[in-house]
């Protein structure tokens, strides 16, 4: 008798844990949505720092290259002009 009452109780459609289970499963997914917002945003970003980490080295180049084209050229105006 006492497995009978169990059984029953047991199958009985608990509203309240019903609504509960719908409210997580939609918590999981806006979550599952959030991530993969969060995965695109963080895509773009990282793209848009190798463009940038980029142009910073190709800037640190030029001026390097122009300093050194700067210094030869001050070398050379110590020196006497050639004679022709």
């Amino acid at each position: 008798m006492a497995k009978a009452l169990m059984g029953h109780v047991g199958t009985a459609l608990d509203v309240r844990m019903a609504a509960e289970l719908k409210r997580l499963r939609d918590r999981v997914r806006d979550l599952e949505n959030e991530i993969i917002r969060l995965r695109a945003e963080n895509a773009e970003l990282t793209t848009l720092a190798r463009v940038d980490e980029e142009m910073l080295r190709l800037s640190v180049e030029q001026s390097l290259s122009v300093e050194q084209s700067l210094s030869v050229g001050e070398q050379s105006r110590d020196h006497e002009p050639a004679l022709t």
